[in-house]
């Protein structure tokens, strides 16, 4: 049987997120991984959520996402500008001028989450 891939809008991700907890996750951005451990806590503070693994002093924020994906073990959290626009090229170019250092690290990025 074949699963199917889950859609979620990102105000969703603490719904998927704890369905997860206590569960080893590889957070992995740009084919490297960013972030390992067991998945223990989270809290959201505004428009983010500070994600804490077991035995890690740092908490992970992650802004709110503009689309999740779920399929398996496999959460996607889409930050990519297109998806935000519906590929509306004008206003992606327009975004693109933001400076690297004022945006988050995952602007304009696909961060997956492993989970298992």
């Amino acid at each position: 049987m074949e699963s199917k891939i889950q859609e979620y809008d990102g105000h969703d991700l603490w719904r998927v997120l704890s369905k997860h907890f206590l569960k080893n996750m590889n957070v992995v951005l740009n084919g490297k991984i960013y972030r390992s451990g067991i998945f223990q806590n989270y809290k959201t503070v505004s428009d983010q959520y500070r994600l804490k693994f077991k035995g890690d002093v740092k908490v992970m924020v992650l802004p709110v996402p503009f689309e999740i994906l779920e399929h398996d073990n496999l959460l996607l959290l889409d930050y990519r500008t297109k998806t935000l626009f519906h590929h509306d090229k004008k206003l992606i170019n327009t975004l693109k001028k933001v400076k690297k250092n004022d945006a988050s690290v995952f602007f304009d990025q696909l961060l997956e989450i492993k989970i298992g």
